[in-house]
C-alpha cells in the first residue's frame, strides 16, 4: 500500500514539474525592448526582383502597374459577406475576389519603394485611400455577431457543405493585416490627409476584427492557421503604431499559443490531424509560425528556445511529409477523431500549401532547415499562381531583409 502511495506521490510531482517547466519560461519571459525594422519585415522593402522569389521568369511575370491598378480597385467597396455566402462551405473558402486585390496591393507598393518611383507611390496611396473611403469589408459582421448568427464550421460534425460564418470574419481581419502591411511601407511619405484617412481605416479594421480574432484564436488549444492565429495583422498594428509594448504582448501571446498547440515532435494538435488535408493545414500552420519567427529575430524579440525548437521539428515534418505521405500520417491523433475535417479522398490536398510562397525563404531564415520543395510536385505546381504575395502572413517573405 505505501509503495503504491510512493508511486501516485513521485508520479504527481513528475507531472507538476512537467507543468511547471512547460509553462516557467512563459512566467519569466520578458522583453526589454523590441527594435523595430524599417518595414514591417525588414530594414529595406526588398530587391526589385524580390517578388519573384525562386521561380524562374517564364513562370511568373509581374503585372504592368495599369493592369495591377484594375485589380485593386475591383475591391473598393467589394460586399465580402454577399461573395461568401454564394461561394463558400467549410471545405473551401472562395477568396480570390478579396486576397488577389490585395497580394497586388503589396506588390505595387513594394516595387514603388524599391524602385523609388514617385509616380507609383502616388498611384499607390490614392488606391490605399480609396479603398479606405470606401469602408471596404466594414460591413463585415464582426467575431461577436458571427457567434451570435451561429453556422459552426463543418457543422461540427464533419460536414464539409455546411456554411462556416467564421470564416467570414477571419478573412476580413486577414485582409485588414495585409493591408496594414502593405500602407505601412508608404507610411513615411503620407501627406497628413493622406495618413489620417488610411489611418483611420487602420484603426477601425484593427478595432473590428483584428483585436477580436486573435483574443479568441490566441487561447485556442488546437490549431495554428494563417496570421498566425491573427497575431501577424496584431504585430503590423504595433509596428505602423510604433507601439513597443504592443509588439512585446503579442509576441508573449503568440509563443505561448504555439507552445500549447505545437507538440514537441512537431506536429500540430489539430491542424496536422486534418483527415486528408492534415498535411496542408500542417503547412498552413508551419508557415505562419515561421514568419512569426523570421519577425521576431528581425526585432531583436527573444525566442523562447522550446518554442523554436517545436518549430523547428514542424518544419522538418514538411521533408517527411514530401518524401512519403503515409509516414507523415502515421502519427496517430492525441485527441482522436477530428469534427472539423474531410476524410474522403477526393478531398485530400497532399502537398504544401501552395499560398505558402517563401515557406523555404522562410524555414531557412527561421530555423536553419532546407525544405524540399522541388519534390513537392502538388506545391511547384500550384503555387506560381499565388504569388505576388502570401495572403496568408501578410507579405512576401522572399522579399525580407536583414
Amino acid at each position: 500500500m505505501l509503495e503504491k502511495r510512493n508511486k501516485i506521490t513521485m508520479g504527481i510531482l513528475l507531472l507538476s514539474a512537467f507543468v511547471f517547466s512547460n509553462a516557467s519560461w512563459a512566467s519569466n519571459w520578458n522583453q526589454s525592448k523590441v527594435v523595430f525594422s524599417k518595414y514591417f519585415y525588414g530594414n529595406s522593402a526588398g530587391e526589385k526582383e524580390c517578388l519573384r522569389g525562386p521561380l524562374p521568369p517564364h513562370r511568373f511575370k509581374l503585372k504592368s502597374a495599369e493592369e495591377s491598378t484594375r485589380l485593386i480597385s475591383s475591391v473598393i467597396g467589394f460586399d465580402w459577406e454577399k461573395e461568401h455566402s454564394k461561394t463558400s462551405n467549410s471545405l473551401s473558402v472562395k477568396h480570390e475576389k478579396i486576397s488577389v486585390p490585395i497580394r497586388e496591393m503589396f506588390a505595387i507598393s513594394q516595387q514603388s519603394v524599391a524602385k523609388d518611383d514617385e509616380r507609383l507611390k502616388k498611384e499607390v496611396k490614392n488606391l490605399l485611400k480609396e479603398i479606405a473611403k470606401a469602408n471596404t469589408l466594414l460591413a463585415t459582421p464582426s467575431l461577436k455577431e458571427v457567434k451570435s448568427k451561429g453556422g459552426k464550421c463543418y457543422g461540427g460534425n464533419n460536414n464539409v457543405k455546411a456554411v462556416c460564418k467564421f470564416h467570414v470574419t477571419q478573412f476580413a481581419a486577414q485582409f485588414g493585416g495585409n493591408y496594414l502591411v502593405a500602407a505601412s511601407l508608404l507610411k513615411d511619405e503620407m501627406s497628413d490627409d493622406e495618413s489620417k484617412i488610411i489611418g483611420d481605416y487602420i484603426d477601425k479594421m484593427h478595432k473590428k476584427y483584428s483585436v477580436p480574432l486573435f483574443q479568441e484564436m490566441s487561447k485556442s488549444e488546437q490549431g495554428f492557421q494563417q496570421m498566425a492565429n491573427g497575431g501577424l495583422s496584431v504585430l503590423a498594428y504595433a509596428h505602423w503604431k510604433d507601439n513597443e509594448n504592443l509588439a512585446a504582448k503579442t509576441y508573449k501571446k503568440i509563443f505561448e499559443n504555439i507552445d500549447r498547440v505545437f507538440m514537441e515532435d512537431g506536429y500540430i494538435k489539430g491542424s496536422s490531424f486534418r483527415g486528408v488535408r492534415g498535411f496542408w493545414y500542417h503547412s498552413y500552420g508551419t508557415n505562419a509560425a515561421l514568419a512569426v519567427i523570421a519577425l521576431a529575430d528581425l526585432w531583436k524579440v527573444q525566442v523562447p528556445k522550446k518554442v523554436r525548437l517545436k518549430v523547428t521539428e514542424a518544419t522538418k515534418l514538411l521533408n517527411v511529409g514530401i518524401k512519403d505521405i503515409k509516414v507523415f500520417y502515421s502519427r496517430k491523433d492525441p485527441d482522436g477523431k477530428q469534427k472539423n475535417a474531410s476524410y474522403n479522398e477526393a478531398h485530400a490536398r497532399h502537398h504544401m500549401h501552395q499560398m505558402a510562397i517563401g515557406i523555404t525563404q522562410l524555414a531557412a531564415i527561421a530555423v536553419g532547415v532546407d525544405v524540399k520543395v522541388e519534390d513537392d510536385y502538388g506545391y511547384k505546381r500550384k503555387t506560381p499562381t499565388e504569388y505576388p504575395s502570401d495572403f496568408t502572413i501578410g507579405f512576401n517573405s522572399n522579399c525580407m531583409s536583414r
